[in-house]
């Protein structure tokens, strides 16, 4: 499966059926946190694997469906190859 630059932090497949889209965060894993509740916040910086049998994926990184979270690009592409 071959992936292209759509945007900085965005690649998808030719068709548009899946891609791999970066959050956008800094690589940290408090991202969001709040002392006051409790809540640790989230990992920044990890890459989505998305799925859109319509192929919406080149026009809107909002298309499909998430499929998951990778902590780096290399991992989230790995995941689309055992598709």
């Amino acid at each position: 499966m071959k992936f292209t630059k759509v945007r900085p932090g965005w690649y998808a497949t030719a068709d548009g059926t899946y891609a791999l889209i970066c959050d956008g965060y800094p690589p940290i894993a408090s991202v969001d946190a709040e002392d006051a509740t409790g809540y640790e916040g989230f990992q920044g910086g990890e890459w989505a694997l998305a799925h859109d049998p319509r192929g919406g994926l080149r026009e809107s990184n909002n298309a499909g469906e998430n499929l998951g979270w990778f902590t780096t690009k290399r991992e989230a592409h790995a995941a689309a190859q055992r598709l």
